[in-house]
This record gives structure tokens, C-alpha cells and sequence, in this order.
């Protein structure tokens, strides 16, 4: 650990598995605070486990849909709230959407438009 994060607020998305979760392990090792979120509970809640027996500094909000608008403004309020702050965001949370970017939009839940 080289503490190059230390003092550093971390927002990680998809925290649940996968990449997101060795990010946040290696960011709390790092000396960040690491707040997490993921769509899934259960993952989420192991990955906090995880991240706090491995001595990191970690909350998370779950089960979160960072779809929704509402939700992603909910995750920077419950980063700010618990650690004053953001520094660092990794957004690994993914959902595969087919379509163009022209035919997306927030009103629609990112689907793409089957209207033309």
C-alpha cells in the first residue's frame, strides 16, 4: 500500500463483481474512501465484506438502478453525505442497450426509440 489515495473519496459503480470489486479492493488499499453500489444486494453486500475485513473504509447503496436518473443523483448525495465529497469516479455498472446513441434517451430509460 503507498497511500497514493489517501484522504481521496472514491465513487465506484457495479461494485457487486467482476472488475468493479478488484477496483474497489485495490482503491481502499490505496487509502481511499470507496463508496459502492450495484443493482444486486447480495453481491454487494460481499463485496463490502470483503473490501472492510481487507482493513478498507467502504459504504455502498444498494440495490441501486443507475438507469434511473433519480437513483445516480441519489448515489452522489449518499457519497457526499457519508464522505463529504467525490474525488475519483469509476463507473463500471453496465446494462447492453441495442441501438444508436441518437436513438437513446433518459425519457426512455436509455431503450432506443422505436419511433423514427
Amino acid at each position: 500500500m503507498t497511500g497514493r489515495l489517501e484522504g481521496k473519496v472514491a465513487v465506484i459503480t457495479g461494485t457487486g463483481r467482476g472488475m468493479a470489486r478488484q477496483v474497489a479492493l485495490r482503491f481502499a488499499a490505496e487509502g481511499a474512501s470507496i463508496v459502492g453500489c450495484d443493482i444486486n444486494a447480495e453481491a454487494a453486500e460481499e463485496t463490502l465484506a470483503i473490501v472492510r475485513a481487507a482493513g478498507g473504509r467502504m459504504e455502498s447503496l444498494h440495490p441501486i438502478d443507475l438507469s434511473n436518473e433519480e437513483d445516480a443523483h441519489q448515489l452522489l448525495e449518499f457519497a457526499v453525505e457519508k464522505f463529504g465529497g467525490i474525488d475519483v469516479l469509476h463507473n463500471s455498472a453496465m446494462q447492453l442497450r441495442l441501438g444508436t446513441v441518437e436513438d437513446s434517451s433518459l425519457a426512455a430509460g436509455n431503450s432506443p426509440s422505436t419511433t423514427h
